[in-house]
């Protein structure tokens, strides 16, 4: 290219970016567009990254605020543990609008398997192990629970400090229900035997920890019938 040529190229090509370098954009010489810019994508990247984490923690935080702003009102009252595998059994209290206890049967039992996952119970679970067999409103803010299994147990579900929770007698101490681990033992034909029952609580009066330990067959006064289901996810 002379000079002449060189001269004669107006000032709108010289503008347009068709000039013989590619440009540092990367992108041959075109003008890239700035969401496209990669400090752009790792910012955009970095904020959705913030704000999901953000929610994890606020949900794991303030469950209950977020179940009550939704109008869906539960409260957790125990749950039963096993030896066998980490499927866990929890009881849960429906609430009003108003806090307070529906009619009938406010007590939710269900199955929270080893991967998360709920799952309600089937009916042999729910007649012959740990459904509820018998809830009983005693006035407005107190009920009685009867389990399938554990039917010589009275549970008293009472207000205590503006929450519910289960009141049962641990060690001769009336004492706030946290959690019923069972020991059993695997047998080749029939179902498991249970060795012992441990209940976990703390004292309604002290607030301090408390534990029981019950062997079926030999504590009378906590009579505990067999477990049995279908499923093999029992003791």
């Amino acid at each position: 290219m002379n000079v002449n040529e060189a001269s004669s190229r107006t000032e709108p090509e010289r503008s347009s970016g068709k000039e013989s370098h590619s440009g540092r954009s990367g992108y041959g010489g075109e003008k890239r567009n700035q969401e496209d810019h990669p400090v752009a994508t790792f910012l955009r990247w970095k904020i959705l990254k913030i704000a999901v984490v953000t929610s994890i923690v606020i949900l794991s935080l303030f469950p209950q605020s977020i179940l009550a702003a939704s109008g869906d009102k539960a409260g957790h009252l125990f749950f039963i543990e096993r030896s066998k595998n980490k499927n866990l059994v929890q009881y849960d209290i429906r609430l009003t609008e108003n806090r307070d206890l529906p009619d009938p049967r406010p007590v939710n039992v269900y199955w929270i398997l080893e991967n998360g996952r709920r799952e309600e119970l089937n009916s042999i679970e729910k007649n012959y192990a740990y459904g509820i067999v018998r809830q009983e409103k005693l006035d407005k803010d107190k009920l009685k629970v009867i389990l399938a299994a554990f039917k010589g147990w009275e549970i008293i579900v009472e207000r205590i400090n503006d929450s519910f929770k289960a009141v049962i007698s641990i060690n001769g101490k009336e004492s706030i229900l946290q959690k019923i681990y069972i020991k059993s033992e695997e047998k080749t034909k029939g179902l498991p035997k249970v060795l012992y029952i441990d209940l976990f609580g703390r004292t309604k009066k002290t607030g301090l920890p408390i534990k029981e330990r019950i062997h079926p067959g030999r504590d009378s006064h906590r009579r505990v019938q067999p477990l049995g289901e279908k499923k093999n996810v029992l003791p």
